[in-house]
């Protein structure tokens, strides 16, 4: 099971809500894997807002399997990996996929949307859930996988939980698009460290920084000057709570 797993590379980027996402073939077949990875995790959403993210999927055409016991090898062939199904999404949440039949062919590039209004703050461990078809020494074989390293976590809007309850608020980015230096607002119940991190749409830490804030208002100042343009992911936690937006980075 392990083995067929990891055959799999899931690519999960915040964008724009579309109703068709565009597969990433940035990424070779010689790499298969999760990227981000579990650890990375999905970006927040916030309850109030709409929500999309992808989930890009690279299929292995082949893999040389090792028998565990007699230690012969030989080749798998994938001929499809099909995605049957998303379990554990918020109540108005909806799914679809590139191609549109959530069959993606052994070798191929495919992608996956998740998206939804979300109403209420909460933390939702996914299930996605697939079929591996490979055949093995001209054998067809089915291998169901339920992929579960992911959760998708809904923030409660800014100013819900309020600083009296020891949470802090995170404003957008200012200006955005942002040229040469952005100013992102954040105000804090008491004194604390904060960590802000800056990705790519396809998960890659572009940027970190942690800096110590005194109680009230008070801004994170990011020079963008070394960054693409392009469309960037922003978090700042506080260790316990995450609040995520998108940030543009325009041409100097």
């Amino acid at each position: 099971m392990k083995t067929f797993t990891i055959l799999l590379s899931f690519l999960f980027s915040c964008t724009v809500t579309m109703s068709q996402c565009i597969p990433d073939t940035s990424i070779t077949h010689n790499d298969p894997g999760i990227y981000p990875d579990s650890a990375t995790g999905l970006p927040h959403g916030t309850a109030g807002l709409p929500y999309s993210t992808v989930l890009q999927v690279k299929v292995q055409l082949d893999s040389l399997i090792t028998d565990p016991v007699t230690g012969f090898q030989y080749t798998a062939h994938f001929d499809s990996i099909v995605m049957t199904g998303v379990s554990g999404l918020p109540s108005g949440f909806i799914y679809t996929c590139t191609p549109t039949t959530c069959a993606f062919p052994g070798g191929s590039d495919a992608c996956l949307t998740l998206s939804g209004n979300p109403t209420l703050p909460g933390v939702y461990p996914l299930v996605v859930h697939i079929s591996a078809y490979v055949t093995a020494l001209t054998v067809p074989q089915v291998f169901p996988i339920d992929y579960t390293a992911y959760t998708l976590i809904i923030d409660a809007p800014v100013g819900f939980a309020g600083i009296e309850n020891g949470s802090f608020n995170v404003g957008q980015n200012n200006p955005n698009p942002s040229k040469t230096v952005a100013t992102i607002p954040v105000t804090v119940a008491h004194p604390e460290m904060l960590e802000l991190k800056i990705s790519n749409l396809i998960g890659k830490k572009v940027f970190s920084q942690s800096q110590f804030f005194q109680k009230g208002k008070s801004n994170f100042i990011v020079d963008v000057r070394n960054l693409q343009a392009g469309i960037y992911i922003y978090s700042i936690s506080d260790g316990v709570h995450t609040f995520t937006k998108r940030m543009i980075v325009s041409d100097n």
